[in-house]
């Protein structure tokens, strides 16, 4: 059990923290699409503990002494590089296409206001929150000037607190 667990490790973890922690692109459209093809070649090299047989044969594959290709290395690169066009791909989509906000259905590239009347701009899968009244803009390019008016509203953030509200 423990060679499937550094498997699964090193053929659907590591690209995607290395993809996350170092590639500035990586978004959850490319984390999803890695995950299922890295998946998919390391599964389809088949698993002599669990009598998965090998559906893909890789290069060198012998019937007799199994797969003899670094078929998990593989694995991991084809994920890591899938996530990297992938998430370019979608963010080149969305971004230069003027493909609509509502076919974002992972938030990845969509701007809008909620309704602390910050304004919210999630770009990568994470999301950032700006204080009231600044301009904030996504890697994608959508930006919104929100103008709002700093009176001395209970219910609006003013310059002395954070995003929480909490007093600085």
């Amino acid at each position: 059990m423990f060679i499937l667990a550094a498997d699964v490790i090193f053929v659907i973890m590591l690209p995607q923290l290395s993809a996350v922690l170092f590639i500035s692109c990586a978004n959850t459209y490319g984390a999803i699409s890695g995950y299922f093809i890295g998946l998919l070649l390391r599964l389809g090299a088949g698993e002599p503990y669990l009598s998965l047989p090998a559906i893909l044969h890789y290069p060198g594959f012998s019937s007799d002494m199994g797969q003899l290709f670094p078929f998990r290395t593989f694995s991991m690169l084809c994920s890591f590089l899938s996530i990297i066009l992938i998430s370019k791909t979608a963010e080149w989509i969305f971004t230069n296409c003027g493909l609509s906000e509502k076919f974002d259905i992972l938030k990845c590239f969509s701007c809008h206001t909620n309704t602390a009347k910050s304004t919210t701009c999630a770009t990568n899968g994470f999301i950032n929150e700006e204080s009231v009244g600044l301009r904030s803009e996504c890697s994608n390019g959508c930006a919104k000037m929100e103008k709002m008016n700093l009176k001395s509203d209970a219910g609006l953030l003013t310059q002395d607190t954070d995003i929480w509200g909490t007093n600085l």
